[in-house]
């Protein structure tokens, strides 16, 4: 028998969660910091950019593992610091880019949690702090940029990293 979906707005512990033909039986969950089957195959990070959510249900789900993805139902660890993210109306707002995606119904369910594996919100902002990390080392190694502030006496308040690319 399927597994039935998790009520609008209810998550299961992060350490129980249903298993499917027995809703409701509590059971260990697997590590979060081991890739997923379907994550191993499938990308997160990529798969996140090809659903195309929009406004807050994006936000939810950047904040959130795929844990697994069958035909029925999509399984989602979200980061307890963001709990704040799950509504009925974006758990809808998900399920709707699923099946916009899949092309046909499938339900989410979302689980609380301290994922250890990399978030794409996660991802972006190392991203973002590599980039700038980068761009400060290019400019302070810069012989030009060092011979201009030792001329004129000056300093470099501020350094922005170009934008990164598509």
């Amino acid at each position: 028998a399927p597994a039935e979906p998790a009520a609008a707005g209810q998550t299961a512990p992060p350490t129980e969660r249903a298993t499917a033909g027995q809703p409701g039986t509590p059971t260990s969950s697997p590590p979060h910091d081991a890739p997923p089957p379907a994550a191993a195959k499938d990308d997160w990070h990529d798969l996140l950019k090809a659903l195309r959510p929009n406004g807050m249900a994006a936000a939810l789900l950047r904040h959130s593992l795929l844990l697994s993805r069958g035909d029925a139902e999509w399984r989602f660890l979200l980061d307890e610091a963001h709990a704040a993210l799950l509504s009925t109306p974006r758990e809808a707002a998900v399920r709707d880019a699923v099946r916009s995606h899949t092309g046909r119904p499938t339900a989410v369910a979302f689980e609380l949690g301290a994922p250890t594996a990399e978030t794409p919100a996660r991802r972006e902002e190392r991203e973002r702090s590599e980039r700038q990390a980068a761009a400060e080392a290019a400019l302070h190694g810069d012989a030009l940029v060092q011979a201009l502030v030792r001329r004129f006496d000056g300093r470099v308040e501020a350094v922005r990293p170009a934008p990164a690319g598509p």
